[in-house]
């Protein structure tokens, strides 16, 4: 990176030792301002056996297509690279090795936003030097490939209404899909939207009443609610309804749907509704993230420490 004397902001020279330092205490040598072979210089040049890695302090903006550029000018001198930045990053997808960085109090540090569930995204602080480390030991990598997908079916006991039963009945709903990368464990819950009144229940899949089945046994819960066609005067005709196991009287979807939603509106942290994971047998792309395997949460240490 080419600069004029007396040009660097304060924020650069700060974030810039700031790495060297992380670099130095992960076992690597850290040279800074490093000149390399094509005459430019690197923020940070690291070196351990024949690895060369370059830290690039990144305080101005920066577009995707100069990062790819730079880059490949180090990958095509053998030096791998990586980016700190306190500007917007580029878009994970891009496959760009650049990680946002915030500073305070003279600390830096890697934040990272995690959308696990869509509705409830993360936002993580790694300490800068624990990151550096991982990235040098090459256990941090941007990283996407085909991961499994798993179905999530949310199970309880319930009661029959009828009176002169009120029999208990397992019944089932499959709720979100999980979606696991193998390498570090990260998951991310897709929903999935139900057809009310349906005429074809994904519930009644024959291999979800199996798992279902062998988790009621396993635990020796109630017998399983029946899945079949039946008239509805809410519905205004018959669709595949869950009936009680004793006395065939239906278990209508809005009732259901309700003891489900009250049931995840209240769940407590440490005693979450019987969520069971099937078995997959559909792997999709996982997005690209920062995978670390045998990931650790460097947050909770930072915040114990």
């Amino acid at each position: 990176m080419t600069r004029h004397p007396g040009s660097e902001s304060e924020a650069h020279a700060e974030l810039k030792q700031a790495l060297r330092e992380a670099a130095v205490l992960a076992g690597w040598s850290a040279k800074l301002e490093a000149r390399l072979t094509d005459g430019s210089r690197a923020d940070v040049l690291c070196e351990s056996g024949d690895r060369r890695v370059a830290l690039e302090a990144q305080i101005s903006h920066q577009a995707p297509r100069e990062y790819r550029s730079r880059v490949s000018r180090y990958a095509a001198m053998g030096i791998e690279s990586f980016w700190f930045t306190p500007d917007k990053p580029p878009a994970l997808e891009t496959g760009l090795p650049v990680l946002p960085v915030e500073n305070q109090d003279h600390a830096w540090s890697v934040v990272e936003v995690r959308d696990e569930a869509p509705s409830r995204p993360q936002t993580l602080i790694h300490p800068l030097p624990a990151v550096v480390a991982d990235l040098l030991s090459g256990g941090l990598q941007l990283y996407s490939a085909a991961a499994p997908v798993f179905q999530l079916v949310d199970v309880m006991v319930y009661g029959c209404w009828r009176r002169e039963c009120d029999a208990a009945s397992v019944v089932w709903d499959l709720y979100d899909q999980l979606h696991v990368c193998l390498r570090c464990g990260l998951h991310i819950e897709r929903s999935t939207s139900q057809e009310l009144f349906p005429r074809k229940r994904p519930e009644s899949d024959p291999d979800v009443v199996a798992e279902v089945a062998g988790w009621a046994r396993s635990i020796g819960t109630a017998p399983l609610a029946p899945i079949e066609m039946t008239y509805s005067h809410t519905a205004g005709g018959s669709y595949n309804a869950f009936q009680c196991h004793a006395c065939r009287a239906i278990i209508g979807d809005f009732y259901l749907g309700q003891a489900f939603l009250e049931m995840r509106i209240n769940e407590e942290p440490d005693a979450p509704p019987d969520r069971r994971a099937m078995s997959s047998t559909e792997e999709r792309q996982f997005p690209w993230h920062w995978c670390l395997a045998e990931r650790r949460n460097h947050a909770a240490a930072a915040q114990a420490a």
